[in-house]
C-alpha cells in the first residue's frame, strides 16, 4: 500500500486501540479517542476492530492513492470529496469506498464532530507506505 500525503491535516495520527493493564508501570492506555467510530470504519473494510487507523482531528488531510484499495471513513463528518481525474464526487461516512490508483481523497470543511477515522483494507503495521510531499 502506498499513499502520498499532500496535506497532513491538523493532528492526523495512526493510533491503534492502545495498551491496557500497564498503568502500574506508569504507561497510560493511549489509543484512539472514539473507539466506536474507529471500530466501525475497520469493520466496513473487513479489518479486525482494533486495527490501526488514521485518526483525523478538526482539519483533515489530502491523500493521493497510488494503488487501488477499499477505505471507510466514520466519526466526525467532513465535506469529503474524491477526485478521480477530471471528475469529483462527494462521499459519505460509514460506507466502503473503492479507491483507484491516482485518486485523491480530500477532507474539506468539518461539519460535525471532532475526530474522523479512516480505515484501509490494508496493513498499517509498517510505515513504508507513507510518502510525504514537502513541495510548496
Amino acid at each position: 500500500m502506498s499513499i502520498k500525503v499532500i496535506k497532513g491535516g491538523m493532528q492526523t495520527t495512526i493510533p491503534d486501540f492502545g495498551r491496557s493493564n500497564l498503568m502500574h508501570l506508569g504507561i497510560c492506555q493511549g489509543g484512539v479517542m472514539d473507539s466506536l467510530s474507529a471500530s466501525l470504519a475497520n469493520r466496513l473494510v473487513g479489518n479486525p476492530v482494533s486495527h490501526p487507523v488514521l485518526e483525523i482531528c478538526m482539519l483533515g488531510p489530502r491523500l493521493e492513492f497510488t494503488q487501488a484499495m477499499s477505505i471507510a471513513v466514520s466519526g466526525a463528518e467532513f465535506v469529503l470529496r474524491l477526485h478521480r481525474g477530471e471528475h469529483s464526487q462527494t462521499l459519505n461516512n460509514n460506507q466502503m469506498i473503492h479507491i483507484q490508483a491516482g485518486d485523491t481523497l480530500v477532507f474539506g470543511r468539518r461539519i460535525q464532530g471532532a475526530r474522523a477515522y479512516l480505515a484501509f483494507a490494508a496493513e498499517l503495521a509498517h510505515y513504508e507506505w507513507l510518502e510525504l510531499d514537502v513541495s510548496i
